[in-house]
């Protein structure tokens, strides 16, 4: 065990030994004898210092990660201690109006936990994955064109509890936000979340690179945090499958699903609970009416009845089908992305 000691890390047996007095001539020689701590400190800690390491590592006992600023020479910068550990007060910086945590004067040690990334250089947008050029983009994480899509709209009934319970399986990145980014209000979280989430972004071939569910944690907290559709603009990335109006068959809707995430049991369902529908090759599609012979008043059903002994529309098959195979995943309907839960949940 170590311990902070006039701004030094002491062993066990350098504090023991600090705990007993010690004999020190006066100044001048002569027959005063001192029995202070703080002067036998002060010569330890001067030899000490003529022999340290050029830089020192201050880690947390949890050995999760520690963040230590560092002045122009590189030597860590010592303020205060706390319960052993050293305090520090983040540095702001100005961008376009908006506070954002100073992390260039920190360094960043923890342990990996699903591979995720808490700070670092933003290169790639994080909605639409094109490499980012300007100094605001690198600071956001997302690119000017695609930030216009959603990333200056009003937040909506913000619930920054809910949002925390979405980022639960990330304890480091919680206490990571809450020391720097929560600072700066609701907001500043969101900016926060945008950043982990370009920072974490799936991509490469079948989305191996990067981290997907780090990903789809920060979009539902930004939506928890009331900025809905900044959070529908990020999960497009996650999208799986996209239900869209069909032009080549009016009356009808395509659905696409993403080649790794087809499976031959998705095909045999919507032929088998849905009216009508076929695979249409040249638009790479499923196709499923949603009104008989394009009246749109005359809705789509199926052989089967529902619980209130009604007979089940296409549209309600569509779904249940689509949260059976893919819920709790991301799906573009009708243009905007949203995540397939149940209604109400």
């Amino acid at each position: 065990m170590h311990y902070l000691f006039n701004g030094y890390f002491m062993n066990d047996v350098a504090r023991e030994t600090a705990n007993c007095t010690s004999p020190r001539v006066a100044d001048g020689g002569g027959d005063k004898m001192s029995m202070s701590k703080e002067a036998w400190a002060e010569d330890f800690a001067a030899e000490f210092e003529e022999n340290r390491a050029a830089e020192l590592e201050f880690k947390f006992e949890s050995g999760v990660h520690a963040l230590v600023p560092r002045d122009e020479t590189g030597s860590p910068e010592l303020e205060t201690v706390q319960d052993g550990m050293k305090a520090v007060q983040p540095k702001y910086i100005e961008v376009k109006g908006e506070k954002y945590p100073d992390l260039g004067n920190l360094t960043t040690k923890k342990v990996p936990h699903k591979n995720l990334i808490m700070d670092g250089v933003c290169t790639n947008c994080a909605h639409c994955g094109h490499e980012l050029t300007d100094s605001v983009s690198f600071q956001r994480g997302i690119g000017p064109i695609c930030s216009n899509k959603g990333y200056d709209e009003d937040p909506v009934e913000a619930d920054e509890t809910q949002a925390l319970i979405d980022l639960a399986e990330y304890p480091e990145l919680v206490e990571f936000l809450m020391e720097h980014y929560r600072p700066l209000g609701i907001r500043g979280l969101v900016n926060g979340l945008v950043r982990t989430a370009s920072l974490n972004r799936p991509r490469g071939r079948n989305q191996a690179e990067g981290n997907a569910e780090v990903h789809a944690a920060c979009c539902d907290a930004i939506e928890s945090l009331g900025h809905r559709k900044l959070a529908a603009l990020l999960r497009e990335t996650l999208v799986v499958l996209e239900v869209r109006e069909s032009k080549v068959h009016p009356g009808s809707v395509e659905v696409w699903v993403k080649r790794q995430e087809w499976t031959k049991g998705w095909s045999l369902d919507i032929k088998q609970y849905t009216w009508g529908s076929f695979f249409d090759r040249k638009q790479k599609a499923m196709i499923i009416p949603m009104h008989r012979g394009g009246d749109p008043k005359a809705v789509a059903l199926t052989g089967r009845t529902g619980p209130d002994g009604r007979h089940v529309t296409n549209k309600r098959a569509l779904w249940d089908l689509m949260l059976k195979h893919y819920g709790g995943r991301v799906a573009k309907v009708r243009g905007q992305a949203v995540k397939l839960v149940e209604k109400g949940k």
